[in-house]
């Protein structure tokens, strides 16, 4: 196989697609990193049905019939995140196609949310099962934690065991940057404004991305803040056209996403089809 030059793909999963009456439907969310080494880094994979795409993206740039995964990463524990990996967990057959050789996730310790008093157990135990399924190692990552993968380069910003009171799923977002050769991405999962704000005083002098996934699928998460320090002149948005076409028409309320759209010189929506960004 010719020199592999590591790029990140957004995928576009068959939520993105729906172009209907938005009425708050996820559209999933699906990245993968294509490592040197000719590996792969996962990140969350949308629903169940999107694991044909998926594998069928991984073996074409692979040029293998089981592509490797040196690492899973789920964001955080909400369906339309670890729903396709549950499926290849699940599915025995599904489970020959791909060699994941790691996941990473962090869950809270209870399954009750302390700021909200929402219970989250289904969603926690569906993640450790499909864990237990796959009988490979969990990576358990913390704020600061750095990785290198086939020369590519992981940064953890944000952890769930960073923050007290959290009242949503979408608050134990992962926050981190991928650090390829050349550029520089920032991962944001479903984080809210609570979780991101803190992580710019933190880290203020070292949040510069070329590229940022705009938080909660560029709908009311995010923070005007981060993404100002952030700086990214390319945004990805795993968002549907409905969910798109809300936004642009309601405006107010979504002041985060509109600003980091107004910084960047590239807009990239998932319903747009597979985007691909060298790394």
């Amino acid at each position: 196989m010719d020199m592999i030059r590591e790029k990140m793909l957004q995928l576009c999963t068959i939520q993105s697609r729906f172009n209907g009456e938005f009425g708050w439907q996820a559209a999933g969310m699906s990245y993968l990193i294509h490592t040197a080494g000719n590996r792969f880094v996962a990140i969350d994979g949308g629903y169940a049905e999107d694991v044909p795409h998926l594998l069928r993206t991984m073996q074409g740039l692979s040029g293998e019939d089981v592509p490797r995964v040196a690492l899973w990463i789920l964001t955080h524990p909400h369906g339309d995140h670890y729903l396709a990996l549950a499926s290849i967990a699940a599915d025995p057959e599904l489970r020959e196609k791909v060699c994941i050789e790691q996941l990473c996730f962090q869950l809270p310790e209870s399954p009750i949310l302390p700021g909200s008093g929402r219970s989250i157990e289904g969603d926690l135990l569906a993640v450790r099962t499909l864990a237990e399924r796959l009988a490979v190692p969990v990576l358990t990552p913390h704020t600061g934690m750095k990785l290198n993968l086939d020369g590519i380069g992981l940064r953890f910003f944000s952890t769930p065991e960073d923050h007290d009171g959290l009242k949503d799923p979408n608050e134990l977002s992962l926050v981190f940057q991928i650090i390829g050769p050349n550029r520089r991405v920032m991962i944001t999962g479903d984080a809210y404004e609570r979780v991101l704000k803190p992580v710019c005083w933190r880290f203020w002098d070292e949040l510069k991305s070329d590229v940022c996934q705009l938080a909660h699928h560029g709908l009311n998460g995010g923070s005007a803040a981060f993404y100002a320090k952030v700086a990214a002149p390319t945004v990805l948005i795993p968002i549907s056209a409905s969910g798109d076409r809300y936004v642009r028409e309601l405006r107010a309320g979504y002041v985060p996403r509109l600003f980091a759209e107004r910084m960047a010189a590239e807009v990239i929506p998932a319903y747009h089809g597979d985007a691909v960004v060298m790394l």
